[in-house]
């Protein structure tokens, strides 16, 4: 065969074949040109399509800072759940909670219902008077954990998990008299079991959890009021002054960066709780205004450098409403009996409503 007949043949082999036989061979010859062309060896990586842009999906709800707060369902037998953003957005139902007693919004509150999260496997527990819950973000199912047999006939008023999120510790105080302390209560549930037992400050559990240790602020019989709170930015901080007040009680007082006081409060009345804003440009505290139950009273909110002082809220509060502060930005959200869920933003502007039918909400996330 000649050199001409070797490069026609090729060809002549396409002429004779079917019309997709036709199309198959074309398309190999093609390849095969560009693979012997120069300066094609890189032919294949000419068609390969671009990677795909990454999306990053905003994070869950749940992931972020949240406030739970109540509202009345259709009829008073039902409580219903409602979640939002710490601003009042993003507004959604998360469960309801039967109410065979049939409490009011104004009723909520220490030793009926209350709220704890759980960040590590996004599970949300809540209380009907002695009784245990936890509602599931993902499964989003309600189950019983524990009725809590152990505790006095008054319900749970305040609860913390341990450090693995293994175990609730719930807490109730007893009536109140200068003595009341000693009446506490504590009793530690399994969450996996459901299995309860008292536990009192000597026992080993008690090391495993936090408390509020975690928050740098002052709460009354939780911290000693001989320890200084310095501001987010350093410099300044606020104290207490034992034995100067004009009632008996603790002075709360700013120290400023050059070392200068100022009192915020007289003394006449014991202060609950006290908090920095995370700007440091006001400070919240909380005084026991009335103690005939237990001592509550109004949130105010303090010019650090005048030691000026008003109150923000009308209602009246525990020392842990505090807890319902913001960490990056100076707000605080609380339940106003009869208006709402509120949030207050200590610029001195009226607060603003969240929800006007919410009750009892509880920031979490923030913390």
């Amino acid at each position: 065969m000649t050199q001409s007949e070797q490069d026609t043949r090729p060809m002549a082999e396409i002429r004779r074949m079917t019309r997709p036989a036709k199309a198959l061979a074309a398309v190999l010859l093609a390849v095969m040109i560009l693979a012997a062309a120069p300066g094609c060896k890189n032919a294949a990586k000419m068609f390969k399509p671009k990677d795909k842009p990454v999306v990053e999906k905003p994070a869950p709800w749940f992931q972020k800072p949240f406030v739970a707060y109540y509202r009345q369902g259709a009829d008073s037998g039902v409580l219903e759940i409602w979640r939002m953003a710490p601003d009042g957005a993003d507004q959604a139902l998360l469960t309801t909670v039967k109410n065979p007693r049939g409490y009011s919004l104004a009723d909520l509150g220490p030793t009926v219902s209350i709220m704890a999260w759980d960040p590590v496997n996004f599970r949300l527990f809540y209380t009907y008077e002695k009784k245990l819950f936890r509602y599931d973000i993902n499964l989003k199912t309600d189950e019983l954990v524990a009725e809590m047999i152990s505790l006095p006939n008054k319900g749970i008023d305040w609860m913390w998990f341990s450090n693995d999120y293994k175990k609730i510790l719930a807490h109730v105080a007893g009536a109140p008299s200068p003595q009341m302390y000693k009446n506490e209560e504590y009793v530690q549930v399994s969450l996996s079991t459901g299995s309860q037992g008292k536990v009192s400050p000597e026992d080993a559990a008690w090391d495993t959890y936090d408390f509020f240790n975690s928050a740098d602020f002052f709460i009354i019989h939780i911290k000693n009021e001989d320890t200084t709170y310095a501001a987010p930015q350093g410099g300044a901080y606020f104290t207490f002054e034992p034995g100067q007040g004009a009632g008996g009680w603790p002075v709360l007082a700013v120290v400023g960066r050059g070392g200068a006081r100022t009192a915020v409060t007289d003394g006449s009345q014991r202060v609950l709780s006290a908090r920095w804003t995370p700007s440091a440009g006001a400070l919240a505290f909380v005084p026991g205004e009335t103690c005939q139950a237990f001592c509550r009273g109004r949130i105010f909110s303090a010019d650090p450098a005048t030691g000026a002082a008003a109150p923000v809220s009308q209602g009246m509060f525990r020392f842990d409403v505090l807890l319902n502060m913001s960490t990056d930005s100076d707000a605080i959200v609380y339940g106003e009996p009869g208006a709402g869920v509120m949030r207050y933003a200590f610029d001195g502007a009226p607060p603003r409503v969240l929800d006007p039918d919410g009750a009892n909400p509880f920031l979490f996330g923030a913390k």
